[in-house]
């Protein structure tokens, strides 16, 4: 394995600075690849964990990497975002402040949602909170 020239969660002149975690991409025939020395789940794991937390950025770049796309998305990394069976969408906002979100799909659709609140979205658009 070797490590990644550029971290996609801190940039550069950072890295070395803060003592990052190590990560790492090995090519394997058809495959890739990742390992990344930290846990994770220690790191998001409290109340509002995700408040300022750029962990939203290496899971995007990874799932970059592997070719996914989202047929749903939401403006706000904060959001906690479910696509469920039949196309509806359930947003829930852990946050301890009120938020405008763009719900991002087949149609646009800015909901607002007050703190640790849920919203459903069914598939036509409407909701309830």
């Amino acid at each position: 394995m070797r490590p990644l020239s550029k971290s996609p969660c801190l940039p550069p002149s950072k890295q070395k600075a803060l003592g990052a975690p190590a990560f790492l991409k090995k090519k394997a025939g058809k495959g890739t690849c990742f390992m990344l020395t930290t846990a994770l789940e220690r790191d998001l794991g409290g109340a509002y964990a995700f408040q300022n937390n750029k962990m939203h950025i290496l899971y995007e770049f990874l799932a970059k990497e592997a070719g996914v796309k989202k047929e749903v998305d939401c403006n706000d990394p904060e959001m906690e975002m479910e696509l469920l069976d039949g196309g509806s969408v359930m947003l829930v906002n852990h946050s301890g402040r009120s938020k405008r979100v763009l719900l991002k799909g087949t149609k646009e659709k800015s909901i607002k949602l007050q703190p640790c609140c849920v919203a459903l979205t069914a598939k036509g658009g409407n909701s309830c909170q």
